[in-house]
């Protein structure tokens, strides 16, 4: 059984075609991704996180809050 190799178009290098060395990618002809998994990788890496911070802004459930509690009480009986 002949392995049939693919080239990856980051590192130049020859590696077997199959999922050990390449991720799926249904949108090309032979199902898999255009560079290596080491060189995908890299570039996931090579990428920052984005950070989150919390908001501060106003959450709309925190202008509706009083109106949910339901109406106010007040201390003296009518």
């Amino acid at each position: 059984m002949a392995t049939h190799e693919k080239h990856c178009n980051k590192c130049g290098e020859d590696w077997p075609a199959d999922l050990e060395f390449f991720y799926s990618n249904p949108r090309t002809t032979d199902g898999l991704a255009y560079c290596c998994k080491a060189c995908y990788r890299e570039q996931v890496a090579a990428v920052p996180r984005r950070q989150t911070v919390a908001s501060a802004s106003p959450h709309m459930t925190d202008c509706i809050a009083p109106l949910l509690a339901g109406p106010a009480r007040s201390g003296s009986a009518a």
